[in-house]
């Protein structure tokens, strides 16, 4: 038997039929295509989520985050003073990175004149300040210094070697700032910095004897 090409009227039925099925296909399609999707965002957002920015290493003598950005010291000084007035020793250092520096001091009641420092113990009411560099090359301005360890702060000495005079230890703080009225008095007071993982090791050191009343 010859084959014949399909009518037109066949050819119609079977676009048709064709079309509906496609229609009818088209939600599945669309429901599969909206899972997939979603699973590729899930994993997008899962890597996403387990990326977070790496920190830069903290290499120095004086080194510190703060508000998770690297700050390495330089110009680092410290001494430690004998009191001969009131039997007191204080120890004092000091550092500078780009515009900002930060300073710690400590205290001692009752002490010896001996060019050591008690280690391990979190001082009598340490002070802690960072100072912003208000114009390049000017002074560098503290705004409100932390006192005492109440808001969290904490400076420990680590490791004291009278014989080469260095000193190593760790530190922690909050900075603040004044909020002033129209008037130029101070109102309150808001945190600006989170310094954190702060650290100075075998940093030389002064030794002095003073008599202060």
């Amino acid at each position: 038997m010859p084959l014949t090409w399909p009518s037109a009227g066949y050819l119609n039925k079977i676009k048709n039929h064709n079309e509906m099925k496609i229609l009818k296909l088209n939600p599945k399609i669309a429901l599969i295509a909206s899972l997939i999707s979603m699973v590729f965002l899930l994993q997008n957002c899962k890597k996403a989520a387990a990326v977070s920015p790496t920190k830069q290493p903290l290499v120095g003598a004086m080194v510190a985050y703060i508000n998770d950005t690297a700050w390495i010291g330089t110009k680092i000084e410290a001494r430690i003073a004998f009191n001969v007035a009131d039997s007191s020793k204080s120890f004092y250092i000091y550092g500078v990175s780009g515009n900002k520096a930060i300073d710690l001091l400590a205290g001692q009641a009752h002490a010896t004149n001996t060019p050591g420092f008690p280690l391990n113990n979190n001082n009598d009411s340490p002070v802690f300040d960072l100072s912003v560099q208000q114009t390049p090359g000017g002074v560098y301005l503290l705004d409100r210094s932390t006192v005492g360890t109440s808001s969290g702060a904490s400076l420990f000495i680590t490791a004291v070697d009278t014989v080469n005079q260095t000193i190593s230890g760790t530190f922690s703080f909050p900075a603040f700032k004044n909020i002033y009225d129209s008037n130029g008095y101070v109102t309150s007071e808001k945190q600006f910095a989170e310094i954190s993982s702060g650290k100075f090791t075998s940093v030389p050191y002064s030794y002095s004897v003073l008599n202060l009343n």
